[in-house]
C-alpha cells in the first residue's frame, strides 16, 4: 500500500473513533423522555410494594401494591402512593402534599344545618395540578388531572346524566382511551343516538343502594316507576366484576348517603359526587371515604340551590399517603 493509502487508512479510523466517542457522550447529556409519557396499565400488573421507608412497615393497603422500576426514583413516591395516577410529581413536591393533608382538620363545627355543616367541615386537602372543568355547564365537574384518565383499560360510569351529555362528550375528547358507561333511570340511548359519542354507551337504570332503603324515606318513592339496580348488580351483569373504576360520577339525589359503603366496596379511583343536603350520617359518610384511603380534591357549593347542595371530587390515594415522614427543610 502507498504511503498516501495508509494514510487515508489511518485517516479513516481516526475518524471514526472521534465519532463513537462523541456519540457515547452525547447519549449521557439527553434528557430523559419525560415521565408523563410512560405508562404501565396497573389493573394488569400487580408487583410487590417495597417497605414504606418512613414507617418501617408495608403499607397498609396491601390491594394497591405497585413498585415500577422504569419510573426515575424522583417520582416512585408519588407513583406508588398514588396508585399509579401521578407519574411526574417530583418526591419533594409529594412530602409537601403529604404535610398538608395530614394538618387539615376536617371537623370544626359539629352543626349539621346543612349550609353551616358544609361551610365549615371536609375542605380539600390535596391538591391537582391540572384540575380542570369537564363538561361545561350544571351538570359539569371539576376532575383531577383529567387527562390522566387517558390510558388503556380506563373506564367511566356516569350515574344520572338526566339527558345532559356535556360531561360525558367533553371527558371523551380529553381521554379517548375511555370506555364510558351512562346510567339514568330514564333511558339515555335516543340522546346519544343523537349526540354521538366515542367509545360510550347508555343503560336504561339507574343505580341505588343495596336494599332500596333509599326509595322508603323522604320523597322519592316516585322514582320507583323506573328501573334501578345496585352498582355490584351493574358490574356483573356489563362483566365488570374486579375491574378498576376510573371515575365514578354520581347525581342521584340523596342516594349517596345510603349506598356509599356499597360503592366503597369496589376500586374506584375517582368519585365525582353531589350531596343533597345532609343527613344524620353526613359526618359518616365523609369519614367513611377518608378511611377508605380518599382525599378531597373539590368542594363547591351549588349556589343555584342556595348552598344546601355541594359538588365533591374524591381521589383514592394509597393509605401509606397517610404516614408522615420528616418534613424538616420542606
Amino acid at each position: 500500500m502507498s504511503r498516501i493509502g495508509t494514510l487515508i487508512v489511518m485517516v479513516a479510523i481516526a475518524i471514526a473513533i472521534l465519532i463513537a466517542s462523541y456519540k457515547r457522550a452525547a447519549s449521557s447529556f439527553l434528557p430523559a423522555s419525560p415521565a408523563s409519557s410512560r405508562y404501565v396499565d396497573t389493573n394488569i400488573i400487580t408487583l410487590n410494594h417495597p417497605t414504606s421507608r418512613f414507617s418501617g412497615e408495608p403499607p397498609r393497603d396491601a390491594s394497591t401494591q405497585t413498585s415500577i422500576p422504569d419510573i426515575p426514583a424522583e417520582y416512585q413516591l408519588a407513583y406508588q402512593e398514588s396508585l399509579g395516577y401521578f407519574d411526574d410529581v417530583p418526591e419533594k413536591h409529594w412530602l409537601i402534599r403529604k404535610r398538608i393533608s395530614k394538618k387539615r382538620v376536617h371537623i370544626s363545627i359539629n352543626d349539621t344545618t346543612t349550609q353551616t355543616y358544609y361551610q365549615n367541615n371536609w375542605n380539600p386537602d390535596f391538591s391537582c395540578e391540572m384540575e380542570d372543568y369537564v363538561g361545561g355547564r350544571d351538570p359539569g365537574k371539576w376532575v383531577c388531572d383529567p387527562h390522566r384518565l387517558n390510558r388503556p383499560n380506563c373506564l367511566v360510569y356516569s350515574v344520572g346524566s338526566g339527558g345532559n351529555l356535556h360531561f360525558e362528550k367533553q371527558l371523551a375528547q380529553i381521554a379517548p382511551q375511555c370506555e364510558i358507561h351512562l346510567f339514568d333511570h330514564v333511558d339515555q340511548s335516543e340522546t346519544l343516538a343523537h349526540e354521538p359519542i366515542k367509545n360510550a354507551v347508555a343503560h336504561p337504570w339507574g343505580i341505588v343502594d343495596e336494599g332500596g332503603v333509599y326509595f322508603t324515606t323522604m320523597k322519592h318513592k316516585r322514582l320507583n316507576r323506573g328501573k334501578f339496580k345496585t352498582l355490584t348488580q351493574t358490574m356483573e351483569e356489563l362483566g365488570h366484576t374486579g375491574r378498576t373504576l376510573n371515575l365514578v360520577k354520581m347525581t342521584c339525589e340523596t342516594c349517596e348517603f345510603y349506598a356509599y359503603k356499597e360503592w366503597l366496596q369496589h376500586d374506584i379511583r375517582q368519585f365525582m359526587v353531589e350531596t343533597f343536603f345532609t343527613l344524620p350520617t353526613v359526618n359518616e359518610f365523609f369519614q367513611t371515604f377518608h378511611d377508605a384511603g380518599y382525599v378531597i380534591t373539590h368542594k363547591e357549593a351549588n349556589l343555584n340551590r342556595g348552598g344546601r347542595v355541594v359538588e365533591w371530587g374524591f381521589l383514592k390515594l394509597d393509605k401509606a399517603f397517610r404516614i408522615l415522614p420528616d418534613l424538616a427543610g420542606i
